[in-house]
């Protein structure tokens, strides 16, 4: 408890996104503001934490501490190890960068009372003056030799174009001032003058940062001979291995992981291959999973799931769609993380510009996936240290594994075409985690890319998919590794139990453990079979 409060009163920000009850915390007296880039990357306090953290004698703890307890000194001993290669972080890129994530940040801040609303006007008008300081290190990265390729700017330069052309009518601007309209406690008057305030807050600091970060990036793309592969550069590869460790909860080392993935696909590949030869009929051209409308998937897949899932927790979800001035082509839609002392009420949000299967991103956003997992470990296994650590690649790897469940629980009736689309949908995730190490960790270029790639996409998509991983290094991984790893543990238990498996049971194994690297994961999947066997 003493960290998680120590962790939220260093930014209101982020402890306005972790807790709802700020009081409850001590925290109500925290003063707005965005903080300086300087800070970002200070990791006295995890060296602190860590020092404290071994004063207690593990030996001396219950089980389920002692769980608790290895997390997070891995988790702290992780961010520890980034100081040294800080000048590999790039704030700004076209899919997953500040540039976007501020503005979905600012979009999703949840108003509960006056005070948040002065605070939100405080966080939009300090933004110009923070992605000041965030230019200034990419600046100071440039003079070391370390920038983005041409392409890349090119990338960040879209994203906030689009948000320099919605002046007067930024999404940011229409959230909030949605919540203050709604607001009961404020008079009209107090509603107006707010509403003005957010606007210009927006008109005169948020649009000309972005307008500053076009220019900036206008002028480098002129010069930069970068490839944007993080493996050009010293220590690039060491850099590259921390980030694929912290990004998919996994131990395994690049080249690893590289060779792991490979014999994954060409398994995924040859079923597919076998499937498709016998029976050609059963692949569809366009694929119908008898429901479209998003409120009537998430009460089916809830409904259906119970057979081989645990008892969901008791909440809300609601479902609204990105602003097409905010929305990024690389992102289907994202759950909205609730607090951790209060989750009854769930988002989740859709970019309905994108092409990919509604059917399917529920499942994974929603339940069995995201919504449903997080949720219900929150409900059954809390701990204060939930709204620190983060392990992203048991998250985004159990939304994949997931997928191909929501495939099941469709109308489709040819388990045929159930079990390739099943295939389908999760194989790019694995071939992107392979381009990515190799343009990262191992420098291709684009050419050995497409070679790769043909192999199972056929021919043409090697130089779209090589700049996909130098825009934004590390993005599949947690998809594409975490997903293999989950896959590889039901794999083993399956062969291991054989008809004594079961997946009720044995999802309530992987979901008790609680988010976790899968090192830790193993060990009570094993225990499950031993005990099962």
């Amino acid at each position: 408890q003493n960290e998680l409060i120590n962790y939220l009163s260093k930014n209101k920000l982020t402890a306005h996104y972790t807790v709802k009850d700020l009081k409850a915390y001590g925290l109500e007296d925290m003063e707005a503001t965005m903080g300086s880039q300087s800070e970002d990357f200070d990791t006295t306090s995890y060296e602190e934490s860590l020092t404290n953290l071994k004063k207690i004698q593990r030996s001396k703890l219950s089980t389920a501490d002692q769980n608790i307890y290895d997390r997070y000194q891995k988790y702290l001993e992780t961010q520890i190890a980034y100081k040294n290669y800080e000048d590999y972080y790039f704030y700004f890129t076209p899919g997953n960068g500040l540039n976007v994530n501020l503005i979905t940040n600012f979009t999703e801040f949840v108003i509960y009372n006056e005070q948040d609303v002065k605070d939100i006007i405080t966080y939009i008008n300090e933004s110009k003056a923070y992605l000041e300081d965030c230019l200034t290190y990419t600046k100071n990265q440039k003079e070391k030799g370390i920038e983005q390729s041409a392409e890349t700017m090119q990338g960040i330069i879209d994203y906030c174009q689009k948000i320099v052309d919605s002046k007067g009518n930024t999404a940011v601007a229409a959230s909030v001032s949605n919540q203050i309209v709604k607001a009961t406690y404020l008079s009209d008057e107090e509603k107006t003058n707010y509403q003005q305030q957010v606007s210009k807050a927006c008109d005169e600091s948020l649009i000309p940062a972005y307008q500053e970060i076009i220019d900036y990036f206008t002028e480098a793309k002129k010069t930069t001979t970068s490839t944007g592969s993080l493996a050009s550069w010293n220590n690039g590869k060491k850099y590259y291995a921390l980030l694929l460790k912290d990004q998919t909860s996994s131990s395994l080392t690049p080249k690893e992981a590289k060779k792991e993935l490979i014999s994954f696909i060409n398994d995924e590949v040859s079923a597919l291959r076998t499937l498709y030869q016998a029976d050609p009929s059963a692949y569809p051209d366009t694929v119908d999973y008898g429901y479209t409308n998003p409120e009537e998937i998430l009460a089916h897949l809830k409904e259906a799931m119970t057979n081989d899932f645990p008892t969901a927790a008791d909440v809300n979800y609601t479902i609204s769609y990105l602003d097409s001035s905010v929305a990024s082509d690389s992102i289907a839609a994202y759950y909205v993380n609730p607090t951790i002392d209060d989750f009854v009420d769930n988002v989740i949000k859709v970019n309905a510009n994108t092409s990919n299967d509604l059917f399917t991103t529920l499942a994974h956003e929603g339940y069995p996936g995201h919504c449903y997992q997080i949720t219900y470990d929150l409900a059954n296994n809390y701990s204060p240290l939930l709204g620190i650590m983060s392990y992203i690649g048991y998250a985004e790897g159990w939304a994949v594994y997931v997928e191909s469940f929501g495939i099941e629980y469709s109308k489709i009736t040819n388990q045929n075409t159930i079990d390739m689309l099943s295939i389908d949908e999760v194989l790019f995730y694995q071939v992107m985690s392979v381009v990515d190490i190799m343009v990262n960790y191992e420098n291709a270029d684009a050419d050995t890319v497409e070679t790769f790639v043909s192999q199972y996409y056929g021919t043409g998509n090697g130089e779209s998919l090589y700049q996909a991983v130098v825009d934004d290094p590390g993005l599949y991984l947690p998809y594409g590794v975490g997903y293999m790893e989950m896959k590889n543990l039901e794999t083993s238990a399956k062969d291991a139990l054989a008809s004594k498996f079961n997946y009720k049971d044995y999802h309530t194994v992987i979901l008790n453990a609680g988010s976790c690297d899968y090192d830790y994961l193993k060990k009570q999947v094993n225990n499950y079979i031993k005990t099962n066997k």
